[in-house]
């Protein structure tokens, strides 16, 4: 299966509004700059979402895997995720839900402009 690469939204001082997206069942991705949080709704359904650590420990095992669930409407803040443990070599981080139909997700970075 594919993944999907959701797109980033930036906080600012002002607000910033921005559209979760439904997570793919193939997995998914986004442009990580190390301040990126995800906003995880559980609409109907609870999820659980799974973000993949990237950086190898020294008996080759990935590590820095984390998982949070979600019970069915609430809403979760996940992140952010450090570049060097979450980032592939095209710096994207990688997660994926256990529930697609119902779900609803969002990328905030808090990088400062200027």
């Amino acid at each position: 299966m594919v993944e999907t690469t959701l797109t980033v939204s930036t906080a600012a001082q002002a607000g910033t509004q921005y559209t979760p997206s439904t997570p793919a069942a193939g997995g998914n991705n986004f442009a990580n700059d190390g301040t990126c949080v995800l906003v995880i709704q559980a609409v109907t359904n609870p999820v659980t979402i799974t973000v993949t650590g990237q950086a190898l420990a020294y008996d080759g095992a990935a590590h820095n895997q984390v998982s949070v669930a979600v019970t069915a409407g609430n809403t979760a803040i996940m992140g952010p995720f450090q570049r060097s443990n979450f980032n592939d070599a095209a710096n994207l981080c990688h997660f994926t839900s256990s529930e697609t139909s119902t779900t609803k997700i969002g990328v905030v970075s808090s990088t400062p402009k200027g």
